[in-house]
């Protein structure tokens, strides 16, 4: 299991994922890990998505996780990352970390991106948790973001449902979006 022991979904070995890939004719698959150890406890670990894709580098594409609680701990995890196990962006969950994409503790973060040259996958749309505010998805703080770093190339998971509008809005206006 990619996720860990305790998990009660299925899910394939690396060769069972790309000869399924290859019976529906998929050349690639992004696969993400996360890192929200500060707010829910939950991470899933570089290290182990890259024993998961290692061997299939040009089918199974790696996005690092960042805890942006941790400072310049996950900026280093991110470099390292992307260095060492060759990922080629990182997914971030405003809703996970309690954050609007435009607060200041993501801005390390995304100034790693643009060094690295690589995109910032965030969470935009709502979240079907309880505990969470909605609020954390809205694609309108991706404009802040964006502005402030034009050079950051920003991937809107889930094109900002439903919010859809707003999303448009903020896309037409910011190319890197």
């Amino acid at each position: 299991s990619v996720y860990g022991e305790d998990s009660d979904l299925h899910y394939m070995t690396p060769d069972e994922l790309v000869a399924w890939m290859d019976e529906q004719s998929v050349d690639k698959v992004v696969i993400k890990s996360a890192d929200n150890t500060t707010t829910t406890g939950s991470k899933f670990p570089g290290e182990d998505l890259h024993a998961f894709i290692k061997d299939y580098p040009d089918r199974l594409i790696g996005i690092a996780g960042a805890d942006p609680h941790k400072g310049t701990d996950a900026v280093r995890e991110l470099e390292r990352d992307v260095k060492e196990f060759g990922f080629r962006g990182v997914n971030l969950t405003p809703f996970e970390q309690d954050l609007f994409a435009n607060d200041k503790k993501y801005y390390p973060i995304y100034a790693k991106c643009v060094e690295l040259d690589i995109p910032v996958l965030l969470h935009t749309s709502t979240n079907l948790t309880r505990t969470k505010l909605a609020e954390y998805g809205r694609p309108i703080y991706l404009d802040g973001v964006a502005k402030d770093f034009p050079e950051l190339r920003i991937v809107a998971v889930h094109g900002g449902w439903p919010w859809i509008l707003e999303m448009i809005a903020v896309a037409l206006k910011q190319p890197n979006i």
